[in-house]
């Protein structure tokens, strides 16, 4: 059936906005249409056969969204709304397990963004199993702290260079540099 809540978010049958224009995903909806602040619903049907449990791994938006699957609310990131005033965006990744559910799995992510500058999902939504979507959090986590290992070994590397010939500035400006490419990567999530 098809439902309306407060904020005017339609159930999972409904077009939602009514006059939506079609994009290829991921991609924000920015580059695609105007205005570049809004609100979308996105619609993928996954053919699977039911040998294991499934799970969705929401990535990290800036954006408020409702999840369905086979017409079931199954995650909230927020409150999405159709006007700045309706919506509540949330900040956060989610790896949701799927209940048993028949195949195919008709998945809807209805997405609204009020805040920022890039709208919709911008990054891929991902099914699998719960230990593979485990597993690829790990590498996810893994490379990235090697990143930042990197970065500071040649941000330090670059500063006791600069203490050792001070007429030299630029070994310093790539020590400062290293060194707010690893904050900055380790304050991204």
């Amino acid at each position: 059936g098809r439902r309306r809540d407060d904020a005017g978010v339609p159930g999972p049958g409904d077009a939602w906005p009514a006059d939506a224009v079609d994009v290829t995903v991921p991609h924000e909806w920015s580059g695609q249409a105007e205005p570049r602040r809004g609100a979308g619903t996105y619609r993928v049907t996954v053919l699977c056969r039911n040998e294991q449990p499934l799970a969705l791994a929401l990535p990290f938006q800036h954006s408020a969204a409702h999840v369905y699957v086979n017409g079931r609310l199954v995650a909230e990131q927020g409150t999405p709304g159709i006007t700045r005033a309706q919506a509540r965006a949330s900040v956060k990744q989610q790896v949701l397990a799927l209940p048993a559910q028949p195949c195919p799995m008709h998945v809807i992510v209805q997405v609204s963004n009020w805040d920022l500058y890039r709208g919709g999902f911008v990054r891929s939504v991902l099914v699998g199993t719960p230990a593979q979507l485990a597993q690829r959090h790990e590498d996810i986590m893994l490379r990235a702290t090697m990143a930042q290992g990197a970065l500071l070994f040649a941000g330090l590397f670059g500063l006791v260079f600069h203490l050792w010939r001070r007429r030299e500035r630029g070994p310093l400006f790539f020590s400062l540099f290293s060194l707010s490419c690893a904050i900055t990567l380790s304050l991204g999530g």
